[in-house]
C-alpha cells in the first residue's frame, strides 16, 4: 500500500514555500530567538537515516524553500542526531528554514569555510592564502617552530626541542561579534621531557615569544594549556584563564581560574571549546562539559585571536588542529525540526483529476514557429505542471521571468507596449498559466526561456525571419519614364522643322 505523503500544495499555511527541484523530501526547521540575530551560525540537529552516505544530498534553504544557505555537516551523518551548522542571514522570533534530502544526483555542498568566521583543518599550508598572520618563530627555525605537517593535516607550534617559542594570529575580533564568539580546536601535547605549554590568546596584542613559555608575551588574555609548574603556579598540569602581560616590562601571567587535569601533556588528542558572551568566558573540555567559568570586566583594547606555544629546558611537541571560530549567543537559538514531508509529482485520479500534485516545472507553448523581424508574435503561453507534466495551479502568487538569447528581442503583455527583457509577470495564486508576446529585430533562431523560483525552467525556439522588402507604389510611373522622354524629344524635333517655326 502506498504511504501517504504531504504534497507541496498543502505544506504552507501562510505563504507558499516552493520546493527545491530534485529533492524527494524536506523538513521544516523553525529557529527563534528573543533578540534578532544577523548573519548567524545556527546548530541544527536532525535525523539523516534516509540520506546517502556522507549526506551529499542535504541542503538547507530559507523560508521561500529555494534560496540555498551555506551549511556544514559537522558529524553524525546517517544517525538520529546529525549535527549541521547553517549560516542564516537573520534570526527573529519566527524564522523558518527547510532541510532537504533525498536527491540521487546531488553532490555535497557542505562547506565549513563558508559557514564559520574562520576554519582550518590544516589540509593546506597555513602560511598560504592569508589565513594566518603575525607568524612568530623565536629561533627562526621552520623545522621546529610553526611546522605544518601535511601528511597528518595538523600544525606543530613547537617540536620537542629546547628553548623554542612560536605563535600566529588567525583572526581579529570584529565589533559586530565581539560580545559573542566561540573558538573550538583540538590539541595534543607530549612526546618530550615535560614542558611547557600552549595558549589561545583573545583580546590580545599578538605574539612575541620572549619572557614566558607560551609565546604570548604581549598584553591580553588567554586560555592556557599548561604542562609545567612555574614559580607562581600550584600544579604543573592545568587549564587556566589568565591575563597575559608585557614580558619586556618583567611581567608574567596572572591566573584567574584554574582546572587541574593530566590531559595537558598526555600525548593524546583532546577537544577544547572556548565561548565568550557578554563578559562571561567558559571553557569546555572533551565530553566533560564546562570546566572553567569566569566573568570579569575585560579590556578590549586589543583585538587579536592568537595561538602560541613554547618550550624551555624541558620539552614537548605542541600540536593543534581543526580550529573553528563562530558567533555565539546565550541562550542559544531554539531550533525545532519538523516531520519529513515527501514530494509527490502527482498522478491521475479515476475521475481525470490530479491527486497529490505539486508544481514542478514550467512549459512554454508557442502557436507559431516563426515571426517576422519587428512584428509582435501571437500569444506565447507558459503553464505550471507537475513532474508528470500535468498542468496544476499554484497555491500563491508566482513570479515568472522571461529571457531570450537575442540582444534585440523582448517580451510584452499587450500590443503597443514596449518590449523588454528580462521580463517578469506574476501568475496569481490559483492560476496555472499566463501568456506574453514577443518582438525581435534580430534575424535568426532565438531561444525563449521562462524561469520561476523552485521550478524547472522551460525553453522554446522561435525563428525571426527577415521582413520582405516594402514597395513604394510607383513602379508603373518609373516604367513610363523612358517612353515619355522619347515622346517629348520627338515633339521638339517636329516643331523645329515646321514652317511656322521658321
Amino acid at each position: 500500500m502506498r504511504a501517504a505523503v504531504v504534497s507541496l500544495v498543502l505544506v504552507s499555511s501562510s505563504a507558499w514555500a516552493q520546493w527545491l527541484p530534485g529533492f524527494a523530501q524536506r523538513q521544516a526547521v523553525d529557529v527563534s530567538h528573543a533578540t534578532a540575530l544577523s548573519d548567524f551560525q545556527v546548530l541544527v540537529v536532525a535525523g539523516t537515516a534516509g540520506a546517502r552516505p556522507g549526506c551529499p544530498d542535504v541542503r538547507f534553504t530559507s523560508a521561500d524553500g529555494v534560496t540555498v544557505l551555506p551549511h556544514w555537516l559537522e558529524s553524525g551523518c546517517g544517525t538520529p542526531a546529525t549535527r549541521f551548522w547553517v549560516r542564516v542571514p537573520g534570526v527573529t522570533a519566527t524564522t523558518r528554514l527547510w532541510l532537504y534530502s533525498g536527491s540521487v544526483t546531488a553532490a555535497s555542498t557542505s562547506s565549513p569555510a563558508a559557514v564559520n568566521l574562520f576554519y582550518d583543518t590544516f589540509d593546506t599550508d597555513p602560511e598560504d592564502g592569508g589565513r594566518w598572520s603575525d607568524l612568530f618563530r623565536l629561533d627562526g627555525s621552520r623545522a621546529n617552530e610553526l611546522v605544518w605537517q601535511p601528511d597528518a593535516g595538523e600544525l606543530w607550534l613547537t617540536t620537542a626541542a629546547a628553548q623554542l617559542g612560536a605563535g600566529a594570529t588567525f583572526a581579529t575580533i570584529d565589533p559586530a561579534w565581539e560580545d559573542g564568539w566561540a573558538v573550538s580546536f583540538r590539541f595534543r601535547v607530549g612526546g618530550g621531557t615535560g614542558a611547557d605549554g600552549l595558549s589561545l590568546g583573545f583580546f590580545h596584542a599578538g605574539n612575541d615569544g620572549r619572557g614566558n613559555s607560551h609565546a604570548l608575551n604581549q598584553r591580553g588574555y588567554a586560555v592556557e594549556v599548561d604542562g609545567f609548574m612555574g614559580p607562581l603556579e600550584t600544579t604543573a598540569n592545568h587549564l587556566a584563564v589568565v591575563t597575559t602581560l608585557d614580558a619586556d616590562a618583567g611581567e608574567d601571567f596572572e591566573h584567574h581560574a584554574q582546572y587541574d587535569t593530566p590531559v595537558t601533556e598526555d600525548d593524546e588528542w583532546h577537544g577544547l571549546l572556548v565561548e565568550f558572551h557578554q563578559g562571561r568566558l567558559t571553557v569546555s573540555l572533551d565530553d566533560a562539559g564546562v570546566v572553567l567559568d569566569h566573568t570579569r570586566t575585560w579590556s578590549k583594547a586589543n583585538r587579536k585571536l592568537v595561538f602560541g606555544a613554547g618550550t624551555g629546558g624541558q620539552t614537548n611537541v605542541h600540536r593543534i588542529d581543526d580550529v573553528v571560530l563562530r558567533k555565539v549567543v546565550r541562550p542559544a537559538p531554539m531550533v525545532t525540526v519538523g516531520a519529513v514531508e515527501g514530494f509527490d509529482a502527482g498522478s491521475v485520479a479515476p475521475d481525470g483529476g490530479v491527486t497529490n500534485a505539486g508544481p514542478f516545472e514550467l512549459a512554454l507553448v508557442t502557436t507559431e514557429l516563426s515571426v517576422e523581424a519587428g512584428e509582435t508574435s501571437s500569444l506565447i503561453t507558459v503553464s505550471v505542471r507537475n513532474a508528470s507534466h500535468l498542468e496544476v495551479p499554484v497555491p500563491a502568487d508566482l513570479p515568472i521571468t522571461f529571457t531570450s538569447t537575442s540582444a534585440r528581442g523582448g517580451f510584452l503583455q499587450k500590443f503597443g507596449d514596449p518590449a523588454d527583457q528580462p521580463f517578469t509577470v506574476t501568475l496569481a495564486g490559483g492560476g496555472s498559466s499566463t501568456g506574453v508576446y514577443y518582438r525581435d529585430f534580430a534575424v535568426g533562431v532565438q531561444t525563449l526561456t521562462a524561469t520561476a523560483p523552485g521550478l524547472m525552467p522551460a525553453n522554446a525556439p522561435l525563428e525571426v525571419k527577415a521582413a520582405p522588402p516594402q514597395g513604394c507604389g510607383c513602379g508603373s510611373v518609373v516604367s513610363l519614364l523612358p517612353a515619355l522622354m522619347v515622346a517629348v524629344l520627338r515633339r521638339r524635333a517636329s516643331r523645329s522643322e515646321s514652317p511656322s517655326a521658321r
